[in-house]
């Protein structure tokens, strides 16, 4: 009798060790849970971003997430990249679009290198800091317009447009104004045409010009050589009688200032 007493008492006690057992690691768990949030709050050193950056950065092996997100680390990172020419250090930079951002380091590095192959790499297409923009300024860099048919974007800012425009300014060519493919707005085939005929004082390119009125029409194109030839018989090219009469009045202007006497 006493034996199946003994035997009962060890059978509830064994099966009491379990559950207190589990109790007392939960309760070391969550201590050290707390002390670890804690003293994450106090020392952001304890919480570690874990990188390959190489030269020219600090601190090569570990870093916080704070330094990870200064401009300053950042540009650090890219100096890194640029003066080992290694591509894959820009994987270290936050993917975001703008200065300090995998995309700059890639947009740098090609220009850095003179070489295209980077820009393949950007994640954004179009706008700035982007593959297209990556894509223009290394064009121009290398004097090379052919880049400009690579771009993504035909139209507005970093694209095409903006490429051939550049080209056509640059190296004073009406060939590259006939490549766009917007015929009209500030970025267009026809403010190309207008801008050449200004600064050349060559109101035959007015006639490539399709739009008739607003600006970098037509009317704006005759108008403006108008003023740079200071030539009033320009002006009658014009249809619309307020931009005439601005034009007579701009001409007539600039021949007071120099001294020009109207035949």
């Amino acid at each position: 009798m006493v034996d199946e007493t003994v035997k009962t008492k060890s059978i509830l006690n064994y099966k009491l060790i379990i559950p207190i057992g589990l109790v007392i690691i939960f309760l070391i768990l969550l201590i050290v849970g707390i002390f670890w949030y804690n003293n994450s709050k106090t020392n952001p050193k304890s919480i570690f971003y874990s990188g390959n950056i190489g030269d020219g950065v600090d601190d090569p092996e570990l870093i916080t997430l704070e330094e990870l997100n200064s401009l300053e680390y950042r540009n650090k990172i890219i100096t890194a990249a640029l003066l080992t020419n290694d591509y894959q250090k820009c994987k270290d930079l936050p993917l975001l679009s703008g200065e300090g951002s995998e995309d700059h380091c890639y947009q740098q590095l090609s220009m850095h290198i003179k070489e295209e192959w980077p820009c393949a790499f950007m994640n954004w297409q179009t706008g700035p800091y982007s593959r297209d923009e990556c894509l223009l300024d290394l064009s121009i860099e290398l004097e090379k317009p052919e880049l400009c048919d690579e771009m993504t974007q035909v139209a507005g800012e970093y694209s095409r447009d903006q490429c051939f425009l550049k080209y056509a300014v640059m190296d004073e060519n009406e060939i590259y104004c006939e490549n766009m493919f917007a015929v009209s707005g500030d970025i267009s085939r026809d403010e190309c045409f207008t801008y050449l005929a200004e600064i050349w004082s060559d109101e035959t390119l007015c006639e490539n010009v399709e739009s008739e009125t607003g600006f970098g029409s037509k009317e704006d194109c005759y108008a403006r050589v108008a003023i740079t030839d200071i030539d009033v018989t320009l002006c009658e090219n014009i249809k619309t009688e307020n931009l005439k009469t601005n034009c007579l009045a701009n001409v007539k202007e600039k021949m007071v200032e120099w001294g020009i006497t109207e035949e």
